[in-house]
């Protein structure tokens, strides 16, 4: 539950979208995926597109992996109404990326060796 309640606390502070126009303060609805990018179990390198993830007001991502594990894999992230440019970011074990899901445009670029492991934790209001 520290995990939620540091979502939480980031959203309080930063967004306020969790709670807004809910009449049960505390109704949220967590998806919790294990995620694994695997080139030699898929045979060729993996990759997720661009996207925001629907209904999430919150999104974690947690790295698992440790460093050297795989090659490539950095995630991005761009405003999703569209702004030219984006942020690159090539996370170390440990590292937590906290954002707003449902309007954050994100993906990771091909991994093409190794296995990237990570915890992603969703958090929806629906």
């Amino acid at each position: 539950f520290r995990l939620f309640d540091l979502m939480a606390q980031a959203d309080k502070e930063t967004w306020k979208r969790l709670y807004r126009n809910s009449k049960k303060k505390k109704q949220v609805y967590p998806e919790i995926e294990y995620i694994r990018y695997d080139v030699s179990e898929m045979g060729e390198p993996c990759f997720i597109e661009p996207h925001v993830d629907n209904k999430s007001a919150v999104t974690m991502v947690a790295m698992l992996s440790e460093p050297g594990a795989y090659v490539g894999g950095r995630s991005c992230f761009r405003r999703a109404e569209g702004k030219k440019g984006c942020r690159e970011m090539a996370l170390q074990q440990g590292d937590v990326v906290l954002f707003r899901g449902e309007k954050l445009l994100h993906w990771i670029t091909p991994v093409t060796a190794g296995r990237r492991v990570i915890l992603q934790i969703e958090l929806s209001r629906v």
